[in-house]
């Protein structure tokens, strides 16, 4: 589980609230809109961190390259 104020927790925070999940750049504007300057290499890592088939399983991707990242729990 992502520890609170961290990038992975506003990622978390903002999928668990999207029904059809989102895309990485969604997710990349979100998190700057609540943190302000972010690293797109930052977010991602965090993103790819939490995926099923490489982390936590906490989150999923539904697609190819262009895919939507949804929240698992």
């Amino acid at each position: 589980m992502p520890r609170r104020r961290f990038i992975a927790d506003d990622v978390l925070t903002f999928l668990k609230g999207q029904t059809n999940g989102a895309t990485m750049r969604e997710i990349e504007e979100t998190v700057r809109a609540r943190r302000g300057p972010v690293l797109q290499h930052s977010v991602r890592s965090a993103v790819y961190a939490h995926l099923g088939d490489k982390g936590e399983c906490l989150l999923r991707k539904r697609g190819d390259r262009n895919g939507r990242y949804f929240a698992t729990r």
